[in-house]
C-alpha cells in the first residue's frame, strides 16, 4: 500500500483510541462546537461553515503512534501494530486559525483542546481528549479536513471532519470533531 505517494482512501489505516464508533454522523447536522476557557466566545460550526472558510490543501504524512510497537522488545502495552499503520493523503480543509478565528483566543490561550464523536465502551473509561500547543493548533497546515484525495473524507478516516497535523502522529490527528 505505501509503494505511490499518495495512499488511495480505500487502503489507508484505520485506528480509533475508543470502540464507540459512531455509525455514521449526518453532515447535514453536523456542529463543531468550538470555544472554552481560553476563548473569547462561543461558537457552532456546521460543515457548510467549514467550507465556506478558505479552502487550503495539504499533503501530509498520518503515522500511527503506536506503529511498529508489536516487534518492541520487550513487549510494550497496546493495539500490537506491525508495519504499515500510516498512509499520505491530499487533505482538504479550513485552516484551524481560521475556525478559531470565529471566537478569538484571549491571550493567556496556551494550548486548544479536541474531542472527537468516538466514545468509551463502559463509563469508566475516559474520553479521548487531546491538545495542541498554540504554536502548533495555529499554524498554517493544521487544518480540519472534510475531503481527502479529492473525495469527501470517508467516515472511518474521521467524517465528517477531522483535524489534521503535519508533522506530528496521528494520536493528534482526531477525528469525527465534535469540539
Amino acid at each position: 500500500y505505501l509503494r505511490t505517494p499518495i495512499t488511495p482512501n480505500n487502503e489507508f489505516f484505520v485506528r480509533y483510541h475508543l470502540s464507540n464508533i459512531p455509525d455514521s454522523i449526518d453532515p447535514k447536522t453536523y456542529k463543531i462546537a468550538v470555544g472554552g476557557d481560553g476563548a473569547n466566545s462561543k461558537a457552532e460550526i456546521t460543515l457548510d461553515d467549514l467550507k465556506k472558510l478558505p479552502a487550503v490543501e495539504v499533503v501530509a504524512v498520518n503515522q500511527c503512534s503506536g506503529n511498529r510497537r508489536g516487534l518492541s522488545n520487550p513487549h510494550v502495552a497496546g493495539v500490537e501494530w506491525g508495519y504499515g499503520a500510516m498512509g499520505c493523503a491530499r487533505w482538504k480543509g479550513a485552516r484551524l486559525k481560521d475556525v478559531v478565528d470565529k471566537v478569538g483566543l484571549k491571550k493567556e490561550a496556551i494550548e486548544i483542546a479536541f474531542n472527537g464523536a468516538e466514545g468509551p465502551a463502559i463509563e469508566k473509561t475516559p474520553d479521548f481528549i487531546k491538545s495542541l500547543p498554540l504554536l502548533k493548533a495555529m499554524d498554517e497546515n493544521t487544518i480540519l479536513a472534510y475531503e481527502m484525495n479529492g473525495q469527501p473524507l470517508p467516515h472511518f478516516n474521521g467524517a465528517p471532519a477531522r483535524l489534521i497535523v503535519p508533522g506530528w502522529t496521528g494520536t493528534y490527528w482526531m477525528k469525527h470533531l465534535i469540539s
